[in-house]
């Protein structure tokens, strides 16, 4: 009997996303390639930490979460992806990381239809974030934070509320999003379809 409930649980969960198949992920207007953001000299890093979750796992944690937290749910249901990918630069290690040049790069990228809503510096810690919007909804989210030893590179895709982005950072264990709280004055995003 418990196999038969938690393989309907799991259609139950996975079922929606179907629905979205026929368009690819690279194409939601949300999703941004790292490596066109061109912050490295030469070839990208290998990454010291990747995690790389779809919506068809989001729609399984969503599913899990729903009794315990249906408003995360409903968020995590609105997602196609959560992307996390971190740089560690070991002490005289040669790498394509510097993280000087990153900054400097940061500080004068712009990247079309998307907007920069918060920029920090703290000593020689850089943050910033950017939001896309469409129809004056939230699409995607880009994060990137670095400091001399690590450079993380953040991307949530799909209709998203930022005054619950913390809540994402701390489901998922992810440093820079878990002590957010961009406020309660943003107008929640739509589901998707």
């Amino acid at each position: 009997m418990f196999f038969f409930s938690a393989l309907f649980l799991f259609a139950a969960a996975i079922g929606p996303t179907s629905a979205w198949a026929a368009t690819p992920l690279e194409e939601q207007p949300g999703y941004i390639d790292f490596s066109s953001l061109d912050l490295f000299d030469g070839p990208e890093p290998e990454t010291t930490v990747e995690v790389y979750l779809k919506n068809s796992l989001l729609d399984l944690v969503a599913a899990a979460t729903r009794f315990e937290d249906p408003e995360l749910a409903d968020m995590l249901e609105a997602l196609y992806l959560i992307r996390f990918q971190a740089y560690h630069k070991e002490e005289g290690q040669d790498t394509s990381y510097d993280y000087e040049r990153i900054a400097e790069r940061l500080k004068a990228l712009t990247l079309p239809d998307w907007e920069r809503v918060v920029q920090v510096r703290k000593r020689d810690e850089r943050m910033q974030f950017y939001v896309r919007t469409e129809d004056e909804t939230i699409v995607g989210l880009l994060v990137l934070a670095g400091d001399p030893q690590e450079f993380v590179f953040i991307n949530i895709v799909g209709s998203l509320d930022l005054a619950q982005v913390g809540r994402i950072g701390r489901k998922f264990d992810i440093a820079p999003l878990d002590s957010i709280d961009f406020g309660a004055g943003i107008p929640k995003a739509p589901q998707k379809d």
